[in-house]
């Protein structure tokens, strides 16, 4: 990272001796409410994970950090990481590891590589991109900048011919963390926030401060305009004005907080978080965290990886926001003074009986209605309640886009999901068919809503591509208590051409008539509710 004002760096130290194994944690009990006793974790000559333990029960201490993103790691790296944070922030040394995986979450992409570079070529390498700069300090001599070719292995020609350090590059990840430690040693004993480890690779003069501007448009808005770093402040804004929430052209710390804090939230999820399978014993046999030795992985699950797909917030390369709620333009007079013939009207201005036959009265026109969401914006809440519960269930849920809003194309790797999942396709289709694919999704379901001029389009339409995916479609159908359900199969839809073992699109209801809006939007609940029921049953029965 680029540093406003460098910490002095502490000589680098001697390959440090293996640490002593961290002590044992009060010795937890089984799902059946057996006593484990651990005899032996990890192997500290060969650094390899072992576990001996009575009644054959095999146990990793892994699963007493419990770390944010720890399935993206090796056992041996959580441990470094937890070890490393005990010696510099010993009174709350866990908080501060998740922090710190988040960081790593945040600088290299998701990849959580050692070799990764920057995507916009500054050089940048690593875990937490190290610049030259601050390579050349941290290993007390020069460095050598060297050009991959294609690291991302992808089309878009800006991911090409990216510089990285060599010497961070040939480091294993493991070996890497001592850097880090180093790089963060001048916030030791102190009490921080996952923001103050975000700006310590962002902007260090700002990390481990009480709340104060960041960045300013101009000297002007700044507190002190007297910062020795106050130029630096303002240049930088520009590069940073997406963390502007307000647009007021100061960036406080409190709002770097407020975009930044889902790299907490998304580590914290079952597919990054969960170390299932991850922990290997010395004659390579997987073992997990209070499994008996007679676990299979293959065996029977009835936790389900489920993409849930909003649809649309994708702008450019033939994407768009989808349909939308219209205002109407009144064409004939129902007997209220107050509604002129000829003047659009909102659905929410309209009583309820007017509503129910609004063909009658009101034409489609093209002017979306300002009170209401776009379908992209309608779907994307609908998505995020429903994954709620499902979570609630205990399935690993995952949503194809990180917010409401819409984003450009060429933005789509920048989407949470796509960096965990190492994922550079800008196509709006292919991304979400990949996510799917990488996850290896046992449900994929895309939400959406219709749209069409005539006012009276009166159905729900639940599409498919195969057999099993009319099998979920029906049963979705079955429980869908607001709109009249009608299965659908469309073999053209790209969107479905994904590995999920059940797959549907389902068309909520059409947007664009008034009797649909009023049922979309006032029964919200109910409409997410019969769609959890649905998957829940779908799942129990398969």
């Amino acid at each position: 990272p680029s540093t406003p004002s460098t910490p002095s760096t502490p000589s680098t130290p001697s390959t440090p001796s293996t640490p002593s194994t961290p002590s044992t944690p009060s010795t937890p009990s089984t799902p059946s409410g057996e006593k484990v006793q651990i005899k032996q974790e990890h192997g500290l000559d060969s650094g390899k994970p072992t576990a001996q333990v009575d009644n054959k029960q095999v146990r990793c201490v892994c699963k007493d950090y419990d770390l944010i993103w720890g399935a993206k790691v090796s056992c041996e790296f959580r441990k470094k990481v937890v070890e490393i944070c005990e010696k510099l922030w010993p009174k709350n040394s866990l908080k501060m590891a998740n922090n710190l995986m988040a960081v790593f979450a945040w600088e290299s992409g998701g990849t959580f590589k050692a070799d990764v570079p920057n995507r916009k070529n500054s050089g940048a390498t690593g875990l937490i991109q190290f610049m030259p700069e601050t390579a050349k300090e941290l290993l007390k001599k020069s460095v050598t900048e060297e050009v991959v070719a294609n690291y991302y292995n992808s089309k878009n020609k800006s991911l090409h011919n990216l510089k990285r350090i060599k010497e961070f590059a040939q480091m294993t990840e493991v070996q890497q963390l001592d850097y880090v430690k180093q790089y963060f040693n001048n916030l030791a004993n102190k009490e921080l926030e996952f923001v103050d480890f975000y700006l310590q690779v962002l902007f260090p003069a700002s990390s481990g401060r009480a709340e104060h501007i960041v960045f300013a448009e101009t000297k002007r808005e700044l507190n002190n305009k007297e910062d020795k770093h106050a130029d630096l402040r303002v240049e930088k804004y520009g590069r940073n004005s997406g963390l502007d929430v307000n647009g007021d052209g100061r960036i406080y710390k409190a709002e770097i907080a407020s975009k930044t804090k889902h790299f907490l939230s998304d580590g914290a999820i079952p597919l990054n978080k969960d170390i299932r399978d991850k922990c290997i014993t010395e004659d390579n046999r997987k073992v997990t965290p209070y499994q008996n030795t007679t676990y299979s992985p293959n065996s029977k699950s009835n936790k389900k990886i489920i993409v849930l797909d909003p649809g649309h917030g994708i702008l450019g390369s033939k994407a768009n926001v989808g349909t939308q709620i219209r205002l109407l333009k009144m064409k004939e007079n129902f007997g209220d003074s107050k509604f002129k013939v000829g003047q659009n009207y909102s659905w929410q201005d309209l009583p309820d009986e007017i509503i129910n036959n609004a063909h009658k009265y009101f034409q489609f026109i093209e002017n979306k209605d300002p009170k209401s969401p776009t379908e992209s914006e309608y779907v994307f809440e609908r998505a995020v309640d429903i994954k709620k519960l499902l979570e609630r269930d205990g399935h690993n849920v995952i949503l194809t886009r990180d917010k409401k809003e819409t984003i450009s194309y060429m933005s789509i790797p920048e989407i949470s999901v796509c960096k965990s999942l190492g994922i550079s396709s800008v196509a709006p289709i292919n991304y979400r068919n990949e996510i799917a694919n990488f996850s290896k999704a046992d449900y994929f379901i895309s939400l959406h809503c219709d749209g069409l001029e005539n006012l009276t389009s009166n159905s729900a339409v639940i599409c498919y591509i195969d057999d099993n995916g009319k099998e979920l479609a029906d049963k979705v159908i079955k429980g869908y208590s607001q709109i009249k359900g009608v299965a659908k199969s469309r073999s053209d839809l790209g969107v479905l051409k994904n590995k999920a073992k059940y797959k549907i699109l389902i068309e909520l209801g059409f947007m664009t008539t008034p009797f649909h809006m009023k049922i979309l939007m006032k029964n919200h609940n109910i409409i997410v509710e019969n769609i959890y029921t649905a998957i829940r049953d779908h799942i129990n029965e398969n």
